[in-house]
């Protein structure tokens, strides 16, 4: 069996290094104090350490889609404030990912990204009006073509 033996000094020398990066990494990441759902709006609102504040739609988020008032109101602040977790749900989002717009796995946001595809693909507008207009009088979209 082999004992390793760390110095006094050597030890006391890597905890106040560990201590000083914490506080660095305490003030320099984000971090939350308070997270709140706001019935009204049917948003999450996050307060930051630093004093910024942010706020989602719960329809973004992974598991909080169809939750009720009530078990989105049952939030709280986790491992020192890198996340976000709603117990009665078994949803944590991560305060990082979220302030990156990262609000489930890759398949959710893929999900996510392709139903605001769909809804922006599907608005009318007058300027949509207007260049599909043109489009017409310069013959429309050409016709595919099968390669032989």
């Amino acid at each position: 069996m082999v004992k390793w033996i760390i110095p006094a000094k050597e030890l006391a020398e890597e905890v106040r290094a560990a201590k000083k990066a914490g506080k660095l990494a305490s003030k320099d990441e984000p971090r939350a104090v308070l997270v709140r759902y706001d019935r009204k709006s049917n948003r999450v609102v996050v307060d930051l350490r630093s004093g910024v504040s942010f706020l989602f739609p719960t329809s973004l988020a992974q598991g909080l889609a169809k939750a009720s008032p009530k078990d989105l109101s049952q939030v709280k602040v986790l491992a020192d404030g890198f996340a976000i977790y709603w117990e009665a749900l078994d949803v944590a989002l991560g305060i990082p990912d979220l302030l990156m717009g990262v609000f489930g796995s890759k398949s959710w946001m893929a999900h996510i990204y392709s139903e605001i595809g769909r809804k922006g693909g599907g608005q009318t507008s007058p300027a949509k009006a207007k260049t599909s207009r043109l489009n017409g009088l310069l013959g429309g979209r050409p016709k595919k073509t099968v390669a032989a």
